[in-house]
């Protein structure tokens, strides 16, 4: 038993001085004048309740809506990165996702924060209903 309880020990030993290396390698997360404004997109989607109506192509129609915040480029350079936020049950939380969103692109990543829930109003508007309503399948299919 005190071997196991040393190895335990010795073990979480590294894995801090490990997270502590790895974090004096990262700077800050960028903020204040370098961050970069979204604008709100759309683009066409479909609502499919269950993977199986997305293979079967029997979804119906929807529009898709997100905040898209661009990476500068440099020109000649490839296209940067970019990266797709999807939300949870609680939607899209602009403290969350226009910080992210706007950090990621001031370090050179494209990001596009899906809005699922904006773009089924139709089918839900209250905590439970959109729960219920709007699938997993439906968010995957906007991503």
């Amino acid at each position: 038993m005190l071997r196991l309880l040393a190895a335990l020990v010795a073990l979480l030993s590294t894995v801090e001085m490990r997270a502590a290396d790895l974090s004096a390698l990262l700077p800050p997360w960028p903020e204040g004048e370098s961050l970069v404004e979204g604008r709100e997109v759309t683009w066409p989607s479909t609502s499919p309740f269950t993977p199986q109506e997305a293979l079967w192509g029997v979804a119906e129609q929807a529009t898709a809506r997100g905040i898209l915040f661009p990476a500068r480029r440099v020109p000649g350079a490839p296209p940067p990165p970019a990266v797709i936020m999807l939300h949870g049950s609680g939607g899209l939380l602009w403290p969350r996702e226009r910080t992210y969103g706007a950090q990621f692109a001031a370090m050179g990543i494209t990001a596009l924060a899906v809005d699922s829930f904006a773009a089924r109003r139709d089918r839900a508007t209250s905590f439970v209903d959109r729960l219920l309503n709007i699938t997993e399948s439906m968010l995957l299919a906007d991503a």
